[in-house]
């Protein structure tokens, strides 16, 4: 298949060939061998150096075995072999990789260079009388080279190694190769625009795609721009000179598209990595209450045992199916609050349950009421009675309430008060709103610092020494899969408030709950 293809790609493109030096504007060809030795090894250096041969052969007309004939394989094969090896040893195998196209676009040029000198002294060394126009020939070369490589080894790489392909079914990728077409029939096919007046139309198409779809984007759009200008070039009867200068202008467009596709997959690559560190962060956080929520079940199902054991010693064999089922229960629960922690892993998926304010602040209150203590921190919450449930997962809510009660102690304790005259205080209020419930975190801390006030809720954002900056990162990002929404305010009277917007219930318009007065820890 590496044959066949090779040797296709040889016949199209040998065109406009130099007299005497057989030197075309555009060569892909050794872009093909290049790319099938960066993909799968060194090994496959012997194949490249029989289809280099083969291409000399059937496609330029050069005698089987004669030496010049072996010794320009040689030269071609051995050159992109060699240039193979330095990408692997020194960096450029990898577009993808930091550093990665400056490198392959250097040692590309400088072997194109060497090797377009080579090639032209044995076939000159075998000329039967001298010519002239080696520079210009050996100019031919290194443009045909360099392009036909720098275009074709990027596209190969990405398709056979893993990518993102899908954009290609996508209307939205409709749209841009027609903007691609429109613009070559814009520089190519109006009778009224000079030579490559308008060439410079094609870099707005070709840098949407690259931005959008990343480096398989712009290797797709490069080869379909370079064979747009070949065949542009063959209807409208261009000579060799014109394709060469016009391959002047594709490196510039080359070297545009990779630069930005590589720049925009490292973009998506490193967001994916965020997403990827900000959920399993949110596990670890979600940890701990999932740990509160799994000890009812588990002691549940230890005292269900026990029971039975007691029934069974007994004699009361009868009362065991009761008890037997409701271990079955208890299991399912804990398992149920499992599989929670695995699909937010996975999926950031939450759930869509009616959540009781009040019960929830109560229990998240409780865990954080020693820490105020120990602080001398007056911690308050005040909630309606009557305050309708909320939509959402009451285990991911709990953790944002949490990650906020946290923020607010740490705000008020002794190293952060600093001289500040008032004694530490932390408020949490909720009422309705419209259809939501708004639920305020109030301190009266020394506030937002300006330098994180239009960040505060980036991941690694964080004025604390031991802090990660992680957890308001989690928490917006928790609220923001509930539908609802997190941000920050700072009172004319000091200190910070954070502010938590969730939907209502749509199923559930008020909840009973017992009053609860409220409560302060001194």
């Amino acid at each position: 298949m590496y044959l066949a293809f090779y040797l296709l790609l040889d016949w199209i493109s040998f065109i406009h060939p130099l007299p005497a030096f057989e030197v075309t504007p555009w060569n892909p060809p050794p872009g093909v061998s290049l790319a099938l030795l960066l993909a799968f090894g060194m090994e496959f250096w012997p194949l490249s150096l029989v289809a280099v041969w083969l291409g000399n052969v059937t496609v330029h007309g050069m005698a089987v075995w004669s030496l010049e004939t072996l010794l320009l394989t040689l030269v071609v094969a051995g050159g992109y072999g060699l240039l193979a090896a330095l990408l692997h040893r020194f960096g450029g195998a990898d577009l993808r990789e930091r550093g990665g196209l400056p490198r392959f676009i250097a040692q590309l040029a400088a072997m194109a260079l060497v090797l377009g000198g080579l090639y032209l002294l044995v076939v000159t060394f075998f000329l039967e009388a001298p010519q002239s126009g080696f520079a210009y020939a050996l100019v031919r070369y290194w443009v045909g080279d360099s392009i036909g490589v720098l275009v074709t080894t990027p596209l190969l790489l990405a398709v056979l190694r893993p990518g993102h392909w899908g954009f290609i079914q996508t209307r939205e990728f409709a749209l841009q190769a027609l903007a691609v077409v429109l613009s070559l029939v814009v520089v190519f096919g109006l009778p009224w625009t000079d030579e490559f007046k308008y060439f410079y139309l094609l870099f707005l198409p070709l840098t949407w795609i690259s931005l959008r779809h990343g480096l398989e984007g712009a290797c797709l759009t490069l080869a379909l721009i370079q064979v747009g200008l070949i065949v542009s070039a063959q209807w409208l009867g261009y000579k060799g000179g014109t394709v060469q200068e016009m391959q002047f202008l594709m490196a510039s467009l080359a070297i545009t598209g990779l630069t930005l596709g590589v720049t925009a997959s490292a973009r998506k690559a490193a967001e994916s990595e965020l997403q990827r560190a900000l959920r399993l962060a949110a596990a670890g956080e979600m940890a701990s209450a999932l740990a509160h929520e799994l000890n009812q079940p588990l002691t549940a199902v230890a005292n269900y045992a026990r029971a039975g054991q007691l029934l069974l010693e007994a004699g009361r064999s009868g009362d065991i199916s009761d008890v037997l089922d409701k271990v079955a229960t208890e299991a399912r629960r804990a398992g149920a609050v499992v599989r929670r922690l695995r699909d937010f892993f996975k999926t950031g998926h939450t759930r869509r349950d009616p959540v009781a304010i009040l019960p929830l602040v109560v229990e998240t209150i409780g865990e954080v009421e020693e820490r105020a203590r120990r602080q001398s921190c007056r911690l308050e919450y005040a909630i309606p009675a009557d305050l309708p449930p909320v939509r959402g997962d009451g285990v991911q809510l709990q953790v944002v309430l949490r990650n906020l009660l946290i923020n607010a102690l740490d705000a008020v304790a002794p190293e952060s008060m600093g001289s500040l005259d008032e004694d530490p205080e932390v408020t949490l209020a909720a009422h309705r709103e419209g259809d939501e419930v708004l639920i305020q975190v109030v301190d009266n801390g020394p506030g937002i610092l300006p330098q994180f006030r239009d960040r505060l809720f980036d991941p690694f954002a964080t004025s604390k020494p031991q802090g990660m900056g992680l957890g308001l990162a989690i928490s917006r990002a928790i609220v923001e899969a509930h539908g609802g929404r997190l941000w920050a305010e700072s009172p004319s009277a000091g200190g910070s408030r954070f502010c938590l917007a969730l939907p209502l219930h749509h199923s559930v318009h008020s909840v009973s709950v017992k009053p609860l007065p409220v409560k302060g820890a001194p």
